[in-house]
Parts: structure tokens; sequence; C-alpha cells
């Protein structure tokens, strides 16, 4: 992640990207499951040893990767069942324009540049006063 003294250029070429891609119609969602140093926290009791994604844009009936297990997996329980999640996370990415990147930390990113840009010139527009110095960034959005 960019960091100081404030990433906003960083994030509004990330909206640049969104929006070029997004006209030349070239965004395409992949799946996108967890790293291996991201298993669930129950996958040594699951068997669970590993997993792949295909990285392919998402489709109807399209396997989206596998879990590899070291033994039969038990049979989904109702519980697991309705927090399939909690065991198996998977997400949706962007394969195009940004490989891998979650589509939430992306349209984050987007939000925080336009809040950061727009508290700057909020002066100039409110009171017809200079720009805002721009916000050190220190990790929370500037509107917290």
């Amino acid at each position: 992640m960019p960091g100081p003294p404030a990433p906003v250029a960083t994030y509004l070429a990330e909206v640049m990207q969104l929006d070029n891609a997004d006209k030349h119609r070239a965004i395409r969602p992949v799946w996108f499951t967890a790293g291996f140093s991201a298993l669930p926290a129950n996958a040594r009791e699951l068997g669970i040893t590993g997993r792949s994604s295909n990285g392919n844009p998402l489709s109807e009936g399209i396997e989206i990767g596998r879990w590899y297990f070291s033994r039969i997996p038990p049979r989904p329980s109702d519980e697991m069942k309705a927090r399939m999640n909690a065991y198996f996370p998977v997400q949706v990415s962007l394969s195009s324009p940004f490989f891998g990147r979650r589509v939430g930390r992306i349209v984050r990113n987007c939000i925080i540049a336009v809040r950061m840009v727009l508290d700057m010139f909020e002066p100039v527009i409110s009171h017809r006063q200079a720009p805002a110095p721009l916000r050190y960034w220190d990790g929370q959005p500037p509107w917290l």
C-alpha cells in the first residue's frame, strides 16, 4: 500500500485505470481464493493442505478453484453450509486492470482518493480560499 505523505496520486491513478478499463470494457472479474497462508482457522481439522485458483473470468458453471485435502473431508454440517465463506474463504478480484487485486480494496482506494481531493479543495469551493494542505496519510480514511 502506498504510504506517507499521502497516497492520493496512486489512488487517483487507480480511479483512472478503472475508468479506462470500464470504457474499453476490459474489466474482467475473476475468482480469488485466500492465499495458502490465509487458510481457514480450522484448516488442519478439515484436512486442508492447499488451494488453487484458475484466474479465469467468472461464468456460469466454471470451476473457480479447488481446496486440497490430506484425507476425505468431513460432510458439511448445517452450520458449515450456512457459513461456507468462513470455512472456505473466497473473494472476487479483478483480472484486468488490477490482476489479483480484491474488488473491495480497489473501491476503498478510489473512495479515499476522491475524498482526500474533495477535502483538499473544500475551502476553495465553500469559501473561495486557498486549497487546504494535503493530509498526511496515517492509514486512516481522511473522513474519520
